[in-house]
């Protein structure tokens, strides 16, 4: 299914989205949605770059979209970007723990990367 950001005059094939809004339910949004709450993209070595730079900034001109999750293929991690009520995005990452079972790292505690918790 295609995501439409009219204010980028731009489309997407995102991996998996989710719309709420009644506006995407509607005849003429049957070819492509505008209003997402959620996208989610696998990454891959090919487009990890554009997924968390480029195609995030044109994501984030839609006013509807909370979350933007980010999963890895290749290990077990996933980065969840949610706005918060200012507006702003703010950064959870979620990896694996010893022994193979998933938990959220403290802010703080983010192997192989400083700043976590990261506002955007």
């Amino acid at each position: 299914m295609k995501l439409r950001i009219e204010r980028a005059d731009a489309v997407f094939y995102p991996d998996v989205f989710v719309t709420c809004d009644a506006r995407d339910r509607q005849p003429e949004a049957s070819l492509a949605k505008q209003h997402p709450a959620l996208i989610i993209e696998v990454l891959s070595d090919s487009t990890a770059a554009f997924d968390r730079g480029r195609k995030f900034e044109l994501y984030q001109q839609i006013d509807t979209l909370q979350e933007y999750l980010l999963i890895e293929q290749d290990r077990k991690h996933a980065d969840l970007f949610r706005k918060n009520s200012e507006g702003l995005w703010v950064l959870r990452a979620v990896g694996a723990a010893p022994g193979g079972r998933g938990r959220r790292r403290p802010a703080g505690k983010r192997r192989g990367r400083a700043g976590a918790g990261w506002v955007v």
